[in-house]
């Protein structure tokens, strides 16, 4: 089938549609002449594709442009996956989600929109044979859709029909009363559902075990966390949706959607704003997981929730400062911390840079595994680098990258400093008391103390 309909809309395949120009140049021309037939017939199916979208409004492909770098996919394939996801969450919003015994879930107040991250796709890619190692930050899903020597070729009919199988967990699990995130029975449904979600990417490829798909989400659930807020009734749908964002077909869809090309205005075009997005949103996923009480510390012990964990926002300033001391931090002023490390700066532009930063900061996260954190979680000098990540007080990071004596080096700036013993944050007790220690210029985001 070379079209599909899904969340409302028509969509196309053109990898199908080459198989039938001559069916699709007729529908276009009955379809769209015969309400324009002051329009002259194009003489090629790419004429015809041209007129059918700019002036009958016909969604051959996506009219989207994701701009993601990974070629492999397509937009249309990045679509039909998000909307899928979207479609879903919609139904589950509105309380049309069966559950355990035809049972149907609670209507959501609270229930983003997702939106396609290209540098999560990147994360997804990179990561693609050796998913758990995401885990650890993000929320993940993944499964093998093809056996390996199969001749069979991964379609977008077998990608849909893997996620439909992914969001059939609801139905394993009674979630009429409190749609709970319960890792050994909904793991995947309840990662694709979790309403605090804004972000996602999807991607799939070769591994040895066979064609993998792997699904990855800015943020992941805790055990027993319920997976949005109850509403009660039809009316209360979205009420809880965040001051930034609105209430559109009962989601939450945010008014200024972030992307790959937020701005950030510092001077320096030697790095992207991505690549700056890519490190803040490695830290805050990270923070938040240690909010959480998810974050495994040695012999596989958990640390504690926390109190007061700010967000991190990019600093200018921070960012020159890195950049000026990255070779001899000495003159880094003695009120901020800093950290670097080797990164591999590919000149030939082959490796996408955010995939080596990412590599870096990963490396660094497992030094909590290093030392005992789940009793107190202080600044300890063996894992330096990992307390400046998770060190709550602070609130703005700058970084820059060079090569020093041959050897590329990552270098970040944070506006706090720890003392060495220091409790990274105030510990909470339990779930409840999350961000009960943000000050009064700031509220809790996402188990964060996000600046108002």
């Amino acid at each position: 089938m070379w079209f599909t309909y899904l969340d409302g809309q028509f969509g196309f395949d053109l990898r199908q549609l080459r198989r039938y120009q001559n069916e699709l140049a007729h529908l276009l021309d009955y379809i769209c002449l015969a309400f324009y037939p002051q329009i002259e017939k194009g003489k090629t199916l790419r004429e015809r594709e041209v007129l059918a979208q700019l002036i009958c409004n016909v969604a051959i492909s996506s009219s989207k442009s994701f701009g993601c770098k990974d070629r492999k996919i397509s937009d249309d394939w990045r679509k039909a996956v998000m909307d899928f996801h979207n479609h879903n969450r919609r139904k589950l919003a509105s309380g049309r989600q069966r559950t355990v015994g035809r049972k149907l879930m609670p209507y959501a107040k609270d229930m983003n929109k997702l939106s396609w991250d290209c540098d999560l796709e990147q994360a997804a890619r990179s990561q693609l044979c050796d998913g758990m190692e995401l885990k650890d930050t993000y929320g993940v899903v993944y499964n093998v859709i093809i056996e390996p020597n199969s001749s069979q070729n991964v379609t977008i009919d077998i990608v849909l029909e893997e996620l439909r199988y992914w969001w059939k967990e609801a139905k394993i699990a009674d979630l009429s009363v409190d749609p709970k995130y319960i890792f050994l029975k909904n793991d995947a449904f309840g990662t694709m559902a979790y309403a605090k979600s804004t972000r996602f990417a999807c991607t799939y490829g070769s591994c040895l075990i066979g064609e993998v798909l792997q699904c990855v989400y800015d943020q992941k659930p805790a055990e027993d966390e319920l997976l949005y807020q109850k509403a009660a009734a039809p009316e209360d749908i979205c009420t809880a949706c965040s001051g930034s964002t609105q209430c559109v077909n009962y989601l939450c869809k945010s008014k200024n959607p972030e992307s790959s090309t937020t701005v950030y205005g510092c001077n320096s075009t030697a790095v992207a704003d991505r690549w700056r997005k890519t490190i803040v949103d490695f830290h805050n996923a990270l923070r938040r997981t240690v909010a959480k009480g998810l974050k495994y510390t040695l012999d596989y012990k958990m640390m504690p929730p926390a109190k007061d964990m700010h967000e991190l926002s990019w600093d200018c300033k921070l960012e020159q400062i890195a950049k000026s001391q990255i070779c001899s931090p000495d003159g880094i002023p003695p009120e901020y911390d800093y950290s670097y490390d080797v990164i591999t700066l590919d000149p030939t532009f082959i490796t996408d840079i955010t995939v080596q930063t990412r590599a870096v900061l990963k490396k660094a996260t497992k030094n909590a595994e290093v030392v005992d954190l789940s009793v107190e979680p202080i600044y300890h000098r063996l894992i330096r680098g990992y307390s400046m990540m998770v060190y709550g007080k602070s609130t703005r990071i700058g970084c820059s990258m060079n090569y020093c004596d041959g050897r590329g080096r990552l270098m970040c700036v944070y506006d706090k400093k720890a003392k060495l013993n220091e409790l990274l944050y105030e510990k909470a007790i339990n779930r409840e008391e999350i961000c009960t220690g943000c000050p009064t210029s700031a509220q809790c985001v996402n188990y964060l103390c996000q600046a108002k």
